[in-house]
C-alpha cells in the first residue's frame, strides 16, 4: 500500500508540473493588409510577444496577394484583411469568417512639402483629383482599396478622366514610394498606409465622409494553422486591445463611429 501511495503522489506531482509549466514558445506567421500594419507592428505584436513569450513573424500586403499565398499553401496562422475576399477563403476552407476589428478610409499621400489639398466635400475633392497630373494606387477589381478608389471616381463622375493618369502598384507601400520617387504626384490608399510612410510622403487628408469608402479590417485564425491555440490567443489579445483610443492612434476607427 505504501508503494502504491508513493506512486500516486509521484504521478500527481508530474501532472501538477505539466499544468504549471508554460507553453513552449512558438512562432506565429501573420499575413496582413497594410491598413493594420501600424496597429499590429507598433502596438500589438511587441506587447503580445513580451507577455506570452511567443514570436510573431508578419508579412504585409494587399488582399489579392494574401489570397495567392493562402492558395499556394504557404504556412500561416493568423490573417488580417479586408472583407472583399473572405467568402472565397471560407468556401475554400482556408479560414473561418473574419472577426471585424476596425475600419479605415481612403487617404491621400502627397509629395513632401506640397500644399495640402482641399478635401472638405465631394466637389472640392473632385476638382483636386482632376487637377492632378498622375496618381498612384492599387489595381482595380483586385479585392483591394483600389476597388474603393474606382467607386469614388465613378460616384463623382470622373472615371474617364482619371483612368489615363492612374498608375497601379502591387501595394500601398509601393504607391507611396512612387510619389517619393517622383513617379506620381499623389498616392491613394488606406489612411494607415499613408501615415506609416510619413518619412517618404506627407499626409494630404482623407476623402470626405459623403464619398468615403471604408475598408473593414477583419481577422481570423487560418484553418491550416500549426499553432491554433496560440493563434486564437493572439486574436483574443488583439480584440481586447482594440480600444477606440488605441485604434485612433494608428489611423483605425471603431466600426460604428462616424
Amino acid at each position: 500500500m505504501l508503494a502504491i501511495r508513493r506512486f500516486l503522489l509521484a504521478a500527481a506531482a508530474i501532472v501538477q508540473l505539466q499544468a504549471t509549466t508554460p507553453t513552449e514558445a512558438v512562432e506565429l506567421r501573420l499575413l496582413s493588409i497594410g491598413a493594420a500594419r501600424p496597429f499590429l507592428e507598433q502596438q500589438i505584436i511587441p506587447e503580445f510577444e513580451k507577455s506570452s513569450g511567443h514570436r510573431v513573424t508578419a508579412w504585409w500586403g494587399p488582399p489579392n496577394l494574401i489570397q495567392s499565398k493562402l492558395f499556394q499553401g504557404e504556412p500561416v496562422d493568423v490573417i488580417f484583411s479586408g472583407q472583399s475576399l473572405w467568402d472565397e477563403w471560407v468556401a475554400a476552407g482556408k479560414t473561418g469568417q473574419g472577426v471585424e476589428i476596425a475600419r479605415t478610409g481612403i487617404g491621400v499621400g502627397i509629395r513632401k512639402g506640397a500644399p495640402k489639398p482641399d478635401l472638405k466635400d465631394a466637389e472640392t475633392t473632385r476638382k483636386f483629383l482632376l487637377s492632378v497630373g498622375s496618381l498612384a494606387g492599387l489595381g482595380f477589381n483586385t479585392g483591394t482599396v483600389g476597388d474603393r478608389v474606382l467607386r469614388v471616381f465613378q460616384r463623382v463622375g470622373i472615371t474617364e478622366q482619371m483612368l489615363p493618369k492612374y498608375r497601379s502598384y502591387a501595394s500601398g507601400a509601393l504607391a507611396m514610394q512612387a510619389v517619393a520617387k517622383g513617379e506620381a504626384e499623389v498616392a491613394l490608399s488606406v489612411m494607415p498606409d499613408v501615415a506609416h510612410h510619413s518619412k517618404d510622403v506627407d499626409y494630404g487628408g482623407a476623402f470626405p465622409a459623403e464619398i468615403q469608402e471604408y475598408t473593414i479590417v477583419s481577422a481570423a485564425v487560418a484553418t491550416a494553422s500549426s499553432h491554433p491555440d496560440v493563434a486564437k490567443a493572439f486574436l483574443d489579445f488583439v480584440i481586447r486591445s482594440a480600444r477606440p483610443e488605441r485604434l485612433r492612434e494608428k489611423w483605425l476607427y471603431p466600426l460604428q463611429e462616424n
